[in-house]
């Protein structure tokens, strides 16, 4: 799931489809219109390639640690099969 999402579409050889672009999305997240954006094209990636992943929910936040470097935290809430629900954290470095 998390190779899905950290995958540019064009990046796997033989699937031009595969991945999630979210490089355009990636500096406005956080607000409510960006997030839904984001989330529908994982949802779309998701229901093409991995059917059997529940999506459950899908927040973000930005992190500074010092003036010269940006995080992005991902959050996404799902399960796989029904089974316990779990979260994947991607932090992205926005920094240039």
């Amino acid at each position: 799931f998390k190779t899905l999402v950290l995958t540019r579409p064009g990046e796997r050889l033989g699937f031009p489809d595969y991945g999630v672009d979210l490089s355009d999305v990636l500096y406005g997240l956080g607000q409510e219109d960006i997030d839904q954006v984001a989330m529908n094209r994982i949802k779309s990636a998701v229901d093409k390639y991995m059917p059997f992943v529940q999506l459950n929910g899908f927040t973000s936040n930005y992190e500074n640690s010092d003036s010269s470097k940006t995080v992005l935290n991902i959050y996404i809430i799902y399960q796989i099969n029904n089974n316990q629900e779990k979260t994947l954290n991607l932090k992205l470095d926005l920094s240039n």
